[in-house]
């Protein structure tokens, strides 16, 4: 089985367990397959320890995977006695400050913008300021 084959068989593991795509990515190099990002259910959730644990026993036990080389940003992943240990990683104050401010000015969310008509930059620049100090007043 080659590398891509192997890639293809990480992502179905991946799916089948509804990680969220976007937010992790993982490449495999030999035998050794890489996971890194942050590991979010698919639409939206966290996953217990214990769904994390199976997740990477089913990766590691992949037909030519003999390493896991993890680095995810919300959990800790070490190699246990016949399987994986997973341990939730706490947000800081100053991630969870930054998600909430991304999240109530929309940043975390997908949105379809339809202009209506052409303007000008110049027209654009003067709304902007406009807007702004209606909302300062």
């Amino acid at each position: 089985m080659n590398r891509y084959e192997i890639n293809q068989k990480v992502k179905t593991s991946l799916v089948r367990n509804a990680v969220d795509l976007t937010q992790i990515s993982y490449s495999c190099s030999g035998s050794t397959v890489h996971l890194w990002g942050i590991l979010k259910k698919d639409p939206e959730g966290d996953f217990t320890p214990n769904n994390v644990e199976l997740l990477f026993r089913e990766i590691s036990r992949l037909p030519q995977v003999r390493r896991l080389q993890v680095d995810l940003e919300n959990w800790d992943i070490q190699k246990s006695d016949g399987g994986w240990a997973a341990t939730p990683l706490k947000k800081t104050k100053q991630e969870e400050d930054a998600r909430a401010r991304a999240k109530g000015s929309g940043g975390g969310e997908d949105k379809t913008l339809v202009v209506d008509k052409q303007e000008g930059i110049s027209e654009v620049l003067d709304d902007i300021k406009k807007r702004i100090k209606e909302k300062s007043s």
